[in-house]
């Protein structure tokens, strides 16, 4: 779960949740003369960006049977059922943070936060179709440095992964003699525009193929720029006891907050290099 380890986590009042974004103006000569009177400026609104509060809910029961008898290297199994269904609870919000598609809900609706992937689909789309060539890894990078963001991170399934630890330029293989161990992975890329560490993940979206099919994603994120917004914890709770066995569930409730759209850059649908 290494997005949502890495993200700040702030505290949310509701189930929508809006945030302000803007940008500076374009760099220009800002020359004036002596005693310039003051004058009204051409200032500019933020503009208001949202997301929902998913709700993520599991629940389960053991029975006294399963508590009693003697499991093989386990110990209680309500315990060890808990703590299964805590991780796998874990890695759905791992998933949503990734892939999640913004729904509003209703009463019989759950409503569902919106992803990174979704949530710069202009700029994710831009390069869509191509091998990523290290060039075309560099022209994602140079295009937030425009936007003045600083990329930091991109996540990569396991083509996209072994395509970037196959880029050649001034790149340094160690090798151990002592060990007849060669180092092949490139997990943190140095570029022009600032150190990206490469990290693996199961919830970008890999292709079945490694030669002709294009659907993989990478995502490259300012994580700065980032927060899970949280109405709830994550909580694990006992139950009241049912019959003969003992219940219990887990909730959390939270959003991902992006305070700015370039903060998020990559592509989709595109082929590896390997």
């Amino acid at each position: 779960m290494p997005l949502l380890a890495q993200l700040r986590q702030v505290s949310v009042g509701g189930g929508y949740v809006e945030w302000p974004t803007d940008t500076l103006r374009a760099r220009a000569k800002n020359a004036h003369v002596e005693g310039v009177a003051a004058s009204d400026g051409p200032l500019t609104t933020p503009t208001r960006t949202f997301n929902h509060v998913q709700t993520f809910y599991d629940s389960g029961f053991v029975s006294d049977r399963q508590r009693n008898v003697t499991h093989a290297g386990t110990g209680d199994m309500l315990t060890y059922q808990e703590r299964k269904l805590f991780l796998a609870h874990r890695n759905d919000i791992e998933h949503a943070l990734h892939r999640g598609s913004a729904a509003s809900g209703t009463t019989n609706v759950a409503p569902q936060l919106n992803g990174l992937l979704n949530h710069s689909s202009t700029l994710l789309s831009d390069h869509s179709g191509v091998t990523l060539t290290e060039t075309v890894f560099n022209d994602i990078l140079q295009r937030s440095f425009d936007f003045m963001v600083n990329l930091t991170q991109a996540y990569v399934g396991p083509l996209l992964k072994r395509t970037i630890s196959g880029y050649t330029t001034n790149v340094t293989r160690n090798i151990d003699a002592d060990r007849r161990r060669q180092i092949l992975a490139i997990d943190n890329y140095d570029s022009d525009f600032g150190p990206v560490e490469v990290v693996k993940s199961r919830d970008q979206i890999n292709a079945a193929t490694k030669t002709t099919d294009t659907a993989n994603t990478i995502l490259i994120v300012d994580p700065e720029l980032m927060q899970t917004g949280w109405l709830q914890r994550t909580r694990s709770e006992r139950l009241a006891r049912g019959g003969i066995r003992d219940s219990f569930q887990i909730s959390s409730e939270l959003t991902l907050i992006v305070r700015a759209p370039q903060a998020i850059n990559g592509a989709t649908n595109v082929r590896p290099n390997i």
